[in-house]
């Protein structure tokens, strides 16, 4: 039989019409509509499409088993597995078969699909009828479609596994990294509060010998004091004329020439705490007050800090 019905072609698909040649009548008021002359043998179809007087109805549509190779697919979705610990970090999504694939299926979509696909205005689809009759033969539970279900649910427990022992393994990986990261925090904790303590011991040792009593006080009030002490500790093991840079504020450039006094005094320093001085330039002097034209300084590295002594004119 034949049925004509109102097609609106999709992008391209009415100008490949006419670069055709096809010839084609339109909807009286509206120029992209197209009409479309469906052909079938309607007698495939009775028992399955439901009739409208005496003939099938093209727009009902049904559920068609997916069919490839002449075999029904099944259909998944996506699980997402964890490793088995109780707090689990890592996961992946596995392919779960839930049932076989079908799709709907109605005469008018399945002739406009192929008339896009074509580029006519005359379709058969006894060829796609006869397709769809050989699929719902897949439609109801059979031997082969449980067996199909049977191997693909083998297949996915395979996969859950071989996905879990992987997922473990990287999980173990992970828990000992993160312990010996934790231990290595630790040790360097430790390592770090251990300094300190014996920092503390010392500056209390020399603060009671040689500290002023301002420090003294400090530090039994359970101030730390460090840069009172630095500052003390500089001049007592220096001189006098030496000025803590705690902050390291003081800007310095190579000095090319040194005056003759700095010489001398890099040399006095460097004999007591070898190559821990050496002489420079501080464009900006060594107070944040001195900015015109610098002066010439000894930078001594002691204890850990900067200290600088101006020297020459």
């Amino acid at each position: 039989m034949q049925k004509v019905v109102d097609w609106t072609p999709e992008g391209s698909v009415h100008s490949k019409i006419h670069a055709k040649g096809i010839e084609h009548q339109h909807l009286k008021y509206d120029d992209k509509v197209v009409k479309l002359t469906i052909e079938f043998d309607e007698t495939k179809l009775y028992g399955i499409v439901p009739l409208i007087g005496h003939e099938p109805d093209i727009n009902f549509g049904f559920m068609v088993p997916d069919v490839k190779d002449g075999k029904p697919k099944v259909s998944y979705r996506g699980n997402y597995i964890r490793e088995d610990d109780p707090n689990p970090k890592f996961g992946t999504y596995i392919n779960e078969p839930t049932d076989i694939g079908c799709h709907v299926w109605s005469i008018i979509t399945a002739a406009t699909k192929k008339a896009s696909k074509d580029a006519v205005v005359v379709v058969n689809l006894n060829e796609e009828i006869d397709a769809v009759n050989e699929a719902l033969k897949y439609k109801h539970p059979s031997e082969e479609n449980k067996a199909l279900m049977a191997a693909a649910f083998q297949k996915y427990e395979e996969e859950v596994l071989a996905a879990k022992t992987e997922l473990n393994a990287k999980r173990a990986a992970y828990d000992i990294k993160q312990k010996e990261e934790a231990d290595l925090r630790a040790k360097k904790e430790a390592e770090e509060e251990s300094a300190k303590q014996k920092e503390l011991h010392e500056i209390r040792v020399w603060a009671a010998e040689h500290g002023s009593d301002r420090l003294k006080k400090g530090l039994e009030a359970g101030y730390s004091c460090k840069k009172l002490y630095f500052t003390e500790r500089g001049q007592e093991d220096l001189g006098e004329d030496y000025v803590l840079d705690y902050d390291e504020s003081i800007n310095t450039k190579d000095r090319s020439c040194p005056s003759l006094e700095a010489l001398e005094e890099e040399s006095r320093i460097n004999a007591l705490y070898p190559k821990s001085a050496k002489i420079v330039w501080c464009p900006n002097g060594l107070d944040k007050e001195e900015y015109e034209g610098g002066c010439e300084a000894v930078e001594v590295m002691y204890l850990g800090q900067l200290y600088y002594k101006h020297t020459g004119d």
